[in-house]
């Protein structure tokens, strides 16, 4: 399961047995600063979750813009789409 920039899971979230999980996003993401926050669940630094935080191609732009690259296609996005091409290809 590969997880793009994602915020957080249910509290009664439980992995699934013989799946394996990926989170991707940007090195500056906003999102990163939520496992700070009490009572969220969050994504960023859970143990299950294989983390893979690349660099922004536009070093100058905010931790906003980051995540909302995410959503991005190939002219904004094109890192983490060849790296989750990277991943289903089994390469990680």
């Amino acid at each position: 399961m590969i997880s793009l920039g994602g915020s957080y899971v249910p509290d009664d979230w439980k992995p699934q047995p013989g799946t394996e999980y990926v989170d991707i996003r940007y090195e500056g993401d906003v999102l990163n600063n939520l496992e700070s926050l009490d009572g969220l669940n969050a994504i960023y630094g859970k143990s299950i979750f294989d983390p893979i935080r690349l660099e922004s191609p536009d070093p100058g732009e905010t931790s906003f813009d980051q995540h909302g690259r995410l959503g991005g296609g190939e002219t904004t996005n094109l890192p983490v789409l060849n790296r989750v091409v990277y991943v289903l290809d089994g390469k990680q």
